[in-house]
């Protein structure tokens, strides 16, 4: 496959790239709106599963701490994909082994530093070097998911191709 198509095996990554920038845009009373609304329902879920009773006090509290960790995981979670949806594309270049996970998280990790810095901005928000972190830990677990399933995936083809 000439190399000029093998570009467009990018596009899912810039895809994933245009909705941070999306979700990156929103104020903070839009995004703060967005990450309250699943805290929410995922509390009810919780309060429902375990038959806990409310109470107002540790309920706000149980609530920020739930909201944070939403929001954190949104983070790690969308830069898991977005690592995944670089390596792909590297691996259908040739780029292999260590050099692929390095070269993933590094474009990853940029981003997400040009995302932080584009937050600032954004009316009443603020680029966190925290949320960089989180991101590129988030980023680290797709490329070693992608890695480990692409092994995998070529031992698979190789002990077939083997037994032929």
């Amino acid at each position: 496959m000439k190399t000029k198509y093998k570009l467009l095996h990018f596009l899912p990554a810039v895809c994933i790239m245009t909705g941070i920038f999306y979700f990156s845009s929103q104020t903070a009373v839009q995004s703060s709106g967005l990450s309250s609304n699943i805290t929410e329902e995922l509390i009810k879920g919780i309060s429902h599963f375990f038959n806990i009773q409310e109470d107002t006090a540790i309920g706000t509290a149980f609530f920020h701490i739930i909201e944070i960790l939403v929001r954190k995981s949104a983070h790690m979670a969308e830069y898991g994909v977005l690592a995944v949806t670089i390596a792909y594309p590297l691996s259908k270049l040739k780029i292999q082994g260590i050099r692929l996970i390095l070269w993933s998280e590094l474009i990853s990790v940029l981003y997400a530093a040009t995302d932080e810095f584009h937050q600032l901005f954004v009316p009443g928000r603020s680029g966190q070097l925290t949320d960089v972190f989180i991101d590129g830990a988030g980023a680290l677990i797709g490329c070693l998911l992608f890695y480990l399933i692409n092994n995998i995936v070529a031992r698979k083809k190789n002990t077939k191709k083997n037994r032929r």
